[in-house]
């Protein structure tokens, strides 16, 4: 830790003044710095203040953050100014929370996962840790990611801008995947193609019933959420905005 044992900690949540003095007590000696909305966390990001661990949500439903803005969002700013400030993050504990957690354990990146309904005396332990450079390992999902399966390539990066722009609203039929996704039709017209390997890997489609496109369709509401999430965050912005 820096200053002679004193913790430097962010809060990055709608939360963050909620729980900061108690953190602040809890890790004493300590310096706690809020930031509740994307502008202020970057903007934290951004002082000459060195944190020796950020503390931040997975996914929020506040309207500063959904649906433009989560906790992966943080771990990019967080990698522009500095690799090493290791990260807590802090789950709901739902299904819908599954795909985030995969990318971060495959990218190896988050020193633990605590949960909301933890008490703050455990999450407090768990920061101190972080901050002194002790990680915790991530649960791995049996089975490809969603992250892993849109990094596999060309053919995953495009899977993933189709998939994107389904769950973004912006397709109905192959000509508006096209043209949304910024591919050909020939390459719209096999949307299933490019997703049905995934999507039965995971067991995610009735063995029963045919694939088809709106079969696929559907499953990219299932998955919009990280699937925008996924898109935003790796340079495909393109297929979600509307023109």
């Amino acid at each position: 830790m820096s200053s002679a044992m004193t913790t430097r900690l962010l809060v990055a949540s709608p939360l963050a003044t909620v729980v900061s003095g108690h953190l602040e007590q809890l890790l004493a000696p300590a310096v706690v710095v809020t930031a509740s909305t994307p502008v202020e966390i970057r903007a934290a990001l951004h002082t000459r203040l060195r944190f020796d661990a950020i503390l931040t949500d997975l996914v929020s439903h506040d309207r500063s953050w959904a649906p433009l803005f989560d906790g992966l969002d943080v771990l990019s700013a967080v990698r522009e100014r500095d690799r090493g400030t290791p990260l807590v993050y802090a789950l709901h504990d739902t299904r819908g929370e599954d795909e985030y957690v995969a990318e971060l354990a495959a990218r190896d990146e988050v020193a633990a996962l605590v949960l909301k309904s933890q008490p703050l005396a455990d999450i407090a332990r768990v920061l101190g840790e972080a901050a002194a450079g002790r990680t915790t390992a991530l649960p791995r999902r049996s089975g490809e990611s969603l992250y892993e399966y849109f990094s596999s390539g060309q053919r995953g990066a495009t899977a993933g801008r189709l998939a994107g722009a389904i769950a973004a609203g912006r397709a109905s039929d192959t000509a508006s995947l096209a043209a949304a996704a910024s591919v050909s039709l020939s390459t719209a017209e096999k949307v299933v193609g490019y997703l049905r390997p995934l999507i039965v890997s995971r067991g995610e489609h009735d063995d029963d019933l045919r694939l088809t496109s709106a079969s696929v369709h559907r499953w990219c509401g299932v998955h919009a959420g990280y699937l925008t999430s996924w898109c935003r965050r790796h340079g495909h912005t393109d297929v979600l905005a509307r023109r």
